[in-house]
């Protein structure tokens, strides 16, 4: 029998309440970002992580 990956039922976490950290591994694991496009984005925008995933949006096509 095939089992369904149902996410529907996870809560949803605003990005303005996740811990430290959270966005970029999500960034990492949902779109394959690798360590040198963080570290790239860092030195444009800062450690800010919602500004660092803006700009990987609108650099990186993701």
């Amino acid at each position: 029998m095939e089992t369904q990956n149902n996410q529907s039922n996870k809560p949803v976490i605003p990005e303005e309440e996740k811990q430290p950290g959270e966005i970029i591994s999500e960034l990492m694991r949902k779109e394959n970002i690798d360590e040198q496009a963080i570290r790239e984005a860092r030195a444009a925008v800062g450690d800010d992580e919602q500004k660092i995933k803006e700009y990987l949006i609108n650099n990186r096509g993701i």
